[in-house]
């Protein structure tokens, strides 16, 4: 009725607009005489012969008439479609153009490639439209006015026009609250004009699933348990897992040119939430719906594997931002079936037994990788999850070393000493009690040895540090030459572990040829942009609270914005990795005088921690000690002193020692 309204009003030449509803009509005399009684009002009964009347009153035409032919899929769908096709091509040419149709249906049908014919499909609105239509149809000002939920209400509807009509009057009979409730638990059941349920949503899906075959109807089903978009990809593995007849690519356009699945962006898919509904609905409706289950099953071990294999490119050269874009396309996804995963382990079902079986040979690659994509918070929580999945299962103990060395390492980031040094010994008696698997797990022995060392030298044991990092580095010279990114990753560490004892020649020559091997074999990456940081800090801070010369925080500068650029061609601007490098380059810009710059810097890291990390975090800490520090010499004590006491109140909480983070002692200055 909308498009009637609409071609009604379109410019000034008056153009008659005639609707006819062709629902359940299939056979071309119930259409021809629907057609009829649409633009005739004079008839009391139908023609004898329908096809040759509107022939006639074709040809009798002298303005332009529009027909709507409202829901045509069953004549199109039935043995008369061509019949029907010639009905319409004679009309248009006996009136010499001047009858146009509009005709509505639910499949993308190919006709006669002589009529001249535009495919319009049609999307969810827009939010701003979609509230308006909602708005049109609440007739009463007074609780139309007195609406204040209509986002929530927009967005439970999903922007569906036939949601928002009916929806809009029930407002007349049900306040907002109450029908933002019924729509959270079973919108089908609320979307419907009455009990006859002729109009509904689910009336409209049900129209279209029902013309599907039932391989299609299978998949459609399947398909519906992803959680947003999903890639063409995706939904193969899904089908051709769950073994649904037929090509999946056939299966896919069939149900996109039903409109049952949407493409948001080329190669992707998308299943509205309502049909999500219905197609869960459908399955449990069987005696045994095990379905969606089977296609949950799938998924998860398609994105589980996918993870692996993303994680893999990220350690490949230039392969950075692909690698990152690749999760963010499909973060959704990897989120909710990693949930999906550990709940089936709990199970423990034997087919995601075996996905994680494959997974777990390379734990520490794909971990590391995920860290760069999830906050802080969430990975902490994933390598807990993983943790205990690999005691319940008994996976291989070089394994969930690496794991308790990844956790370990979380903890000290945010300044848990304790717990870090309780999750690293624990590595270690779990290496000293199975050393010979370590010696058949070479990547594993040289991952638990730099780890190892990092743990000894920041408890200031740098001479046995200094041994673990040599057997780590002699581990991947003679065993794995190949692995580059554990070599490299032993020379960053062992270079800060000479840095602490004031060998700063060695340390200098250890840290540029950890960055020489990864801009050789990682080229763009984040691994390379936090290396020139690294080598950017040895520059301005010599020793714990002393720095650089003038000509060293120049060299350190330029360092940092080579980093921070990397970082945000890489894709991860504005991300916890960026919150050191942005604070530090601030430090630069303050002893050069540049007081304002420097201001914005630590603002900026400021606001990417706070979005970034918990509540809490060492990181946040070496943020605000800067942030009061410049207060101080900016000469604005009182803001410098909350500044101070919000850092030493962090600093309290997670029981930090007074040499962390290495800046605290500018809190003493204060």
């Amino acid at each position: 009725m909308e498009v009637r309204h609409k071609l009604e009003s379109n410019g000034n030449e008056e153009r008659p607009v005639l609707f006819c509803s062709l629902r359940s009509k299939a056979a071309i005399a119930e259409v021809a005489t629907s057609m009829i009684l649409s633009c005739s009002t004079n008839l009391s009964q139908p023609p004898e012969h329908p096809k040759h009347w509107l022939q006639n009153w074709s040809k009798q035409q002298q303005k332009k008439v529009s027909f709507i032919l409202d829901n045509a899929d069953d004549v199109l769908e039935s043995g008369d479609r061509t019949a029907f096709v010639t009905i319409l091509k004679d009309m248009r040419t006996l009136s010499n153009c001047k009858i146009t149709f509009v005709i509505t249906t639910r499949k993308l049908f190919q006709l006669d490639p002589n009529l001249r014919m535009k495919c319009v499909r049609l999307r969810t609105l827009s939010r701003e439209h979609a509230q308006e239509l909602l708005l049109s149809k609440v007739l009463d000002q007074d609780v139309k006015q007195g609406l204040s939920k209509t986002d929530k209400l927009v967005q439970l509807c999903g922007c569906v026009p036939l949601a928002l009509c009916i929806i809009g009057s029930l407002l007349l009979d049900f306040p907002e609250d109450q029908l933002i409730e019924r729509l959270e638990e079973k919108p089908l059941d609320v979307l419907k004009e009455d009990e006859s349920d002729e109009n509904s949503v689910e009336k409209a899906i049900y129209t279209s699933f029902n013309f599907l075959r039932e391989h299609e109807q299978k998949a459609l089903v399947l398909l519906s348990v992803f959680p947003g978009s999903f890639s063409n990809i995706a939904a193969q593995a899904v089908i051709k897992a769950v073994d649904c007849q037929g090509d999946p690519g056939s299966i896919l356009r069939s149900l996109k040119n039903r409109s049952l699945i949407e493409t948001p962006a080329p190669y992707r898919y998308q299943i509205h939430q309502f049909i999500q509904t219905f197609a869960k609905k459908i399955d449990e409706a069987n005696l045994s719906p095990v379905l969606q289950l089977q296609g949950e099953k799938a998924a998860c071990i398609h994105f589980i594997s996918h993870l692996v294999d993303i994680a893999t490119c990220y350690w490949s050269k230039d392969k950075c931002q692909e690698a990152i874009h690749s999760f963010n396309t499909d973060r959704h996804n990897f989120e909710y079936f990693f949930q999906f995963f550990i709940k089936g382990q709990e199970k423990q079902d034997s087919q995601l037994k075996k996905t994680m079986e494959n997974s777990v040979e390379k734990i520490s690659q794909t971990c590391t990788f995920l860290e760069m994509c999830i906050l802080p918070s969430d990975y902490l929580r994933h390598l807990d999850q993983l943790d205990q999945l690999l005691m319940s299962y008994q996976q291989p103990v070089t394994k969930r070393v690496e794991l308790l060395c990844l956790l370990g390492h979380e903890y000290r980031k945010i300044g848990n000493q304790d717990e870090y040094k309780k999750l690293i010994e624990k590595a270690a008696d779990l290496h000293s009690e199975h050393s010979e698997e370590f010696d058949n797990e070479k990547v594993s022995e040289a991952f638990f040895c730099s780890n190892y060392a990092r743990f000894l030298s920041d408890v200031k044991n740098c001479s046995k540090a200094e041994e673990q990092f040599i057997k780590s580095l002699e581990v991947c010279e003679q065993f794995k030459p190949m692995d580059f990114v554990q070599k490299g990753i032993s020379l960053l560490y062992a270079g800060r572990n000479d840095n602490r004892q004031n060998k700063r020649d060695q340390a200098e020559v250890k840290f540029n040829a950890s960055l020489k091997i990864f801009q050789e074999n990682l080229g763009s990456h984040v691994m390379t942009a936090l290396l020139l940081k690294e080598i950017a800090d040895f520059h301005l801070f010599h020793g714990e609270k002393g720095l650089g010369s003038a000509p060293d925080r120049r060299k350190s500068i330029e360092l940092y914005k080579q980093a921070l650029k990397m970082m945000e061609s890489v894709g991860i601007k504005e991300q916890k990795e960026c919150i050191l490098p942005i604070t530090n380059l601030g430090v630069c810009y303050q002893f050069q005088g540049q007081m304002e710059d420097a201001k914005s810097l630590f603002q900026a890291s400021l606001k990417i921690a706070e979005q970034e990390l918990t509540e809490n975090h060492r990181w946040k800490i070496y943020a605000m000690a800067q942030m009061a520090f410049w207060f101080k010499k900016n000469g604005n004590p009182e803001e410098a002193k909350e500044w101070k006491q919000k850092a030493l109140t962090m600093s309290d909480t997670l029981q930090l020692p007074d040499h962390q983070p290495p800046n605290k002692f500018l809190l003493d200055k204060i």
